[in-house]
Order: C-alpha cells, then structure tokens, then sequence
C-alpha cells in the first residue's frame, strides 16, 4: 500500500524497556524509485499535486455510490443522497444555455472545462485562469455491465441523459453494448454483416463481391461461408442474370437454378482472391465445379501474360521517336539484355523529369509485347501506381516486415508465384533508393533459388533499378548517420556489378518565357541535393520566391495551396480529383503533417464525420490483455489510422494498406472520399509487450504527408512546412523539387529564420557511384 510521499511510525513500550528489532525496521522501510528519489533530491514539491485530478463516477440509471452512516434513519438516509457526477454532467448539458459549451465536450474531459461543487453537487463553468484539472474515471472490469457505459462516456459528446448515450443516428438501442456495436467500437462478426448491408444500398454487386473478398483477406472472420450464405442474395446480384442471358436458363427462381446462380458466384469471386495470390480454399469457401469450374480465369502468370502485344509494340515505336539520345541508349541496352535472356544488373540514374519513369514504361512495353514476362516493381505505392501493372516490392516478392542481412522471402519453390518468377525475363524496380540493401539481397537470394541459378545475380533475370541517389534514402529507425548509409543500395555486396545508365537532360525545359527561370531551378536544384550550396555553417539559402513572409503561419501555408477548396463542388468528382491530386502540403515530420491536414479539413466545406475504431490489446500468444480502453484508443502505432478518424466528403485520404495491388488500392494511394457511413466508404483513386489490433478504416487524410511519402509526385501546387527542419539525407531536395517551378513550391520557415534553413546531405552516398557506366 502506497502510504505517500513521507510517514511515521511510533510503538507504544513500558519505559526503561527497549526492544528495538533492526530487522523489522528494515523491512518496515519504505522503497522509493530512482525516479522519485532524484525529485526529492532537487527539492521537488512533494505535497502538493498538479494538475488536479478529479475522480468522475461511472454507474448505472440509479446505482450510484452512496456513502451514509448505518445508525441513521432510513429516510434520512434517502433524503441526504446527492447526484454523481455522472448524473450532474447529464443536467449541466441539458441547459439549453451551455448547448455551445459542451457540444464537443466529453464526460472524461469535463474537469477541463468546468469546476465541480461538492458542497452543491453541480458543475459550474471553470473561472478564467483558474487552477488547472483533469479527470479520471473509475476504472471498470470488462466484466461489468457498467464498462460499455464507459466506453460510451468516452466517445459520445454532450450526452443529455443514460439515453442519449446510446442513441446512435437516431436510434436508441436497449443495451450500452448495442449502443457500442452500432458505433463499431466492438470487434466482432456482426460488424461484416452490417458493412455488407450498409454497402448494399450505394454500391453494385460487383462492388459488394469485391468488398466481400476483401473482409475475407484483411479482417479475418470466424466462418466465411457462413457469411456468404447470410449475404447470398446481395453477393448474387447480377448472376441470375447473366444465367439467363448468356446461359438460356429461363428459371432464374427454381431450386435447380438456386444452386446453379451459388456455383455461378463461387465461380466469378474465385478471380478475385487470385489476383491477390490468394485461392478459395485459403479464404474457407468451396472451390466451384461443374459448367462453372475456374477454366481460363486468371493467375499470376495468365495475368502477367495476357497484355495486348499489338498496341504495346505501338506504344514502344511511338516512345522511340520521342526519345532523347540518352533514353535511347538506356532502352536499348535494357530490352536488348532482357530480350535475349543474358542477364544483368542496371541502375538507372537521373534527376527529376529527366524521364526516368518514361524509359521505365518503354522497357516493360517491349519485353511484353513479345509475349515475355516483365513485372514492374517500385519501393512505395504512390510509385508504383505510375508503372503499368506495378505493384509494391514487399506484396509480391512476399519481403518480411522485420529487416535483417538473413532474411529470406517467403517464396516457395512450388507455388505460382516462383513459376511466374522463373519465367521472368526482365523486373523493373522504381524508386529502389528508398529501399534497404538487405531486402533488395534478399530477393536476390529468393530468384537464384527459384530459378535454380545460384552462381547468377537475381538468378539471370535483367534487373532495372532506377532512381536518385539526391533523395530520400532507406529509413532506419534511431539509426545513426553510418547505419543510414550502410543501408543504402550502393553499400550492397553485389553493387560493383550494376552498370550505371545516366540520364541528364531535363525534359521539363520547353521552349516559352518560362523556360530560363525553370532551367536555373533544375539547376539549383541538383545543387541542393549534392549539398553543393550549403554554407559553411550548413544551412543554404531558399530562393525568395518560394518563401512565405516571415511571421506567417501554417494556416497561411495551407491557404496559399488549397486557396479555391471552399467553392469546389464536393458533388463534382471530377473536379475535386482534378483539383487535389495536383497539390500537396509536405513535411519532414508527421506531428507537422497531422496539423497541416487538420487545418486543411478545416477548410474544406461540408460536415465532420467522425468514425471511432475497435481497440484490443493481444499479448504473443494472441489472448487479449485488459488495459484502459482509454489508453489503447489514444496510441496510434506507425502505419496505423487513429481511434478517431475524422472526414469530410470531398476530402483527400492516403491508404495505409495494400488492399488490392491490381487495381491500383496500394499502401500509399491518394484517394477522394465520395460517400461516408459507419462501415462503408466510397472513395476513388487519385492517380509494446502487446500488439495493439485495431479495426478502423485503413486510411489518413492526406491533404498533406510526410516528404518521404510523396517521393515519386510531380505537382503543380506544393507547399513546404519547414518549422520544424529537415533531419536527414535528401528530404529538403525532395521537398522543393515536387514543383517545377520556384513560384510553385511555398517554404514555411521557423520564426527568425528569414529564407534559411538546413540542408542534410551525405556526401558518402555519391562517393560510392558507379564506375561502369554505358
């Protein structure tokens, strides 16, 4: 037991007698911390606390606490029971005078903002500059029935009553847990029967069969066929009538053709899964058989394989003629190696618009449309969706998560995948700086072996990596300058053997006024990345053009690059695709990017839809750990959404996972957000000692992102939040070089600054170039 900061002790002894037992004083002794004992060395206050913290009571419609004395009367008893504070916080949101107070106000943060009155047993609104004060509620075991009313207490705003806690869209559900179900903040089965329904009412059956395959692949629920039976007439839309049509069964409503139309789905949903290299059987539903059997659906290799030869050869006699003498030679070495099957390791080299992804497009074009195989590749998603095909590195070379020099892919020699790997002749891999040399190893390793070709870099497959070596570099965690470099593919054993192919004329320079002013930015810019301009001190100079005045905020920032947001028409998809994908708001920190697209939302016109997640925390052995749900709900683990995600129609939002490659839904996808509800959103494409599991929507907004997240973009619209400065090697070039113009990139700089601001570079990177170059 905690007895506090100091106590004392005293024995009551006849006098004369002394039986003082050191061993029991030293076991009576009190154990202070490290922590503790170093606060009271520097004369810490130990008897006051701060901020104070008020106790807020959690119960039942009529069974609050009540403290009396026994010996008293029964009635007096009654009368002298006050209100909770639970029940007071209902009254004081029930004045219609507080309606503006409390409309965002939560039970938990109430002592923020109002004062309780012990001796009046009411909330009052808390003095101006008064002492400040947080709250607690009680803690409640899962067990009782009073923890979903705390799950509620720390969701629902202003709550008027017990009732209007679990009234969710309008309705008032019996039970605290149907209040929480509704608003999803329980994991559970009956979340996927209401995303189907919900998904019903908006979207097609083919949209509703692609969403059934997704819960399947991503969120894991406990009977699969027992969620299609319960669904069959949503997921059958369309079946019966292409029986009809393109079958001639005339009775589409007998039984016979009840389980035809079932084997009639299994078999249309069964490309779905495969696309993603998943089967039937992995996901739990039945393989289809009979008329209906998955003849001539696609796989990994028919996919890879079933290309328009005819306008791909088009598409390369037309990129010949408009390339320059260095895309030329670039090309030609690339296809003519991968035509011919002999093999190499090329690294493409250039600067932005030097047309990098335009030669990378042509090599995949030729080898295709001679019926070989090419797989195009990039280290983020955003990159991989300008690759036609392109998918990320880490989904289809099956990369582990967990980075290592032993690591191996997850390929086995038997599956569809190594077969499509075998027939390879040529992988192109965008962006390949950003990724670590251990993982690009391991690839290596996993095509020799597939391939059965262990003396022959990635197995005898041509190999393109391209890239520039001025950007952004693989991130590790609290790595170190060296560590950072060491992970960079020019420190891979098999580097010496990569030739190097340059590309150095700036396509963006087109004849006009413009062209001078963009010709000298290019320049600057390849200056920036090589660290030529910095200082002696190492900061450089920003041109003046591109800095905002020296006391504007990030709110000015944000309304310099989405200045006409407030009169789109958030109807006008098309509009607000071609207006958001053509400005960004970038920062090298993500507590800078969380308050850059909160300022943008606050621009943007329409209402807030918040959406809450379902937290569980599940130690190794994945049972579940009781912790405050409070805590669990404010952690938001990288690569993860927040506990409360908050959209507007119209909004732009970036997907943190890969739900499905194939159409274009990568880790990294900017998307508009088209229609909100509680489980269902439609969107379109613009181009600890526990785990914490959480089902929330795999999206953030995206009105801004991190630098290192918009590598590969070139935007007309860029604004550059650098308050907090640049930390590592390329982001700064990065940065400006995502306008093509000076007057189109806006720098915000910390107060003082005045048009200065670091440039990290390592120089060690450019020391390590190819010497074998064509």
């Amino acid at each position: 037991m905690y007895k506090g900061h100091d106590r004392a002790a005293f024995v009551l002894q006849p006098e004369g007698y002394d039986s003082r037992d050191e061993i029991a004083e030293y076991l009576d002794g009190r154990y202070i911390s490290p922590s503790e004992a170093c606060y009271q060395i520097f004369s810490g206050e130990v008897s006051q606390h701060y901020p104070y913290v008020t106790r807020l009571a959690v119960h039942l419609p009529g069974k609050s606490n009540v403290t009396f004395d026994p010996t008293l009367p029964p009635m007096d008893v009654l009368q002298g029971v006050g209100r909770s504070t639970l029940v007071a916080f209902f009254e004081y949101c029930s004045d219609p005078a507080h309606g503006n107070e409390v409309a965002n106000l939560l039970y938990p943060d109430a002592p923020t903002r109002l004062t309780w009155q012990k001796s009046q047993q009411q909330w009052k609104t808390r003095a101006p500059g008064s002492t400040k004060a947080i709250g607690r509620v009680y803690w409640v075991a899962p067990a009782q029935k009073e923890y979903y009313l705390r799950m509620l207490l720390y969701q629902v705003p202003g709550p008027k009553s017990f009732e209007a806690l679990r009234t969710v869209n309008g309705h008032t559900y019996n039970t605290d847990k149907e209040a929480c179900e509704a608003l999803g903040l329980l994991e559970s089965d009956q979340e996927f029967d209401l995303c189907l329904t919900e998904a019903a009412a908006s979207f097609t059956g083919h949209s509703i069969r692609a969403l059934f395959i997704t819960i399947l692949i991503h969120s894991h629920p406990t009977s699969p066929l027992d969620l299609l039976n319960r669904h069959r007439e949503l997921l059958e839309d369309g079946c019966r009538h292409t029986l009809r049509t393109r079958y001639s069964i005339e009775c589409p409503s007998s039984d016979d053709t009840w389980d035809l139309a079932l084997t009639h789905l299994l078999s249309y949903i069964t490309y779905l899964p495969l696309r993603q290299g998943r089967s039937m059987i992995e996901l739990g539903l039945p393989v289809p058989t009979g008329r209906f059997a998955a003849g001539g659906l696609a796989s990994v290799l028919a996919e890879e394989l079933g290309y328009d030869c005819t306008s791909l050869a088009s598409e390369w006699e037309t990129g010949l003629r408009l390339a320059n003498e260095e895309q030329l030679c670039a090309m030609r070495v690339v296809t003519e190696t991968a035509t011919v099957g002999r093999g190499g390791v090329f690294f493409l080299d250039g600067p932005g618009g030097t047309g990098k992804t335009f030669v990378e497009r042509l090599c995949l074009a030729r080898v295709r449309s001679l019926g070989l195989v090419a797989l195009a590749f990039a280290s983020s998603g955003v990159a991989s969706l300008l690759l036609p095909n392109g998918r990320t590195a880490h989904s289809r070379f099956k990369i582990p998560v967990e980075i290592s020099d032993t690591m191996t892919c997850n390929v086995p020699a038997q599956s569809a995948l190594a077969e499509l790997f075998r027939r390879t002749q040529l992988i192109v891999w965008d962006e390949a700086v950003m990724q670590h040399q251990h993982c690009i190893t391991a690839v290596d390793r996993m095509l020799r072996d597939v391939r059965d070709k262990e003396t022959e870099l990635f197995g005898g497959v041509t190999m393109l990596f391209a890239g520039d070596l001025r950007q952004c570099l693989p991130v590790v965690e609290h790595g170190t300058r060296s560590q950072t470099i060491a992970a960079t593919l020019t420190q891979a054993a098999f580097w010496p053997s990569v030739w190097q192919l340059q590309l150095r004329t700036n396509m963006r320079l087109q004849a006009g006024p413009a062209a001078s002013v963009i010709a000298r930015f290019a320049s600057w810019l390849l200056d920036v990345g090589e660290g030529r301009v910095n200082q002696p001190d190492g900061p450089i100079v920003l041109p003046q053009a591109a800095c905002l005045p020296p006391a504007a905020s990030r709110k000015e920032l944000v309304d310099h690059v989405f200045s006409g947001s407030a009169l789109l028409d958030l109807n006008d998809d098309q509009a607000c695709m071609s207006y958001f994908s053509d400005r960004i708001l970038l920062a090298p920190h993500n507590s800078s990017v969380d308050q850059l697209n909160t300022l943008a939302m606050d621009i943007t016109p329409g209402a807030i839809h918040p959406l809450m997640s379902a937290d569980v925390a599940l130690l190794q052995d994945e049972s579940p750990v009781e912790l405050p749900l409070e805590w669990l709900n404010g952690l938001t683990p990288q690569g993860s959404p927040p506990h409360r995600l908050n959209l507007k129609i119209g909004c732009p939002a970036i997907l943190l996972r890969n739900l499905d490659p194939t159409q274009g839904l990568c880790n990294g996808t900017r998307l508009i957000i088209t229609s909100i509800s509680q489980r269902v959103l439609g969107c379109r494409i613009i181009t600890f000692p526990f785990s914490l599991r959480r089902v929330q929507f795999p999206i953030r907004l995206a009105s801004a992102m991190s630098i290192n997240k918009a590598q590969g973009q070139s935007l007309n619209h860029a604004g550059l939040d650098l308050t907090k400065p640049v930390f590592s090697h390329g982001q700064l070039y990065v940065g400006l070089s995502r306008a093509t113009r000076p007057d189109l990139v806006k720098v915000l700089l910390p107060e003082g600054h005045h048009g200065v601001s670091p440039n990290v570079v390592y120089k060690e990177v450019f020391g390590s170039s190819l010497t074998r170059c064509y």
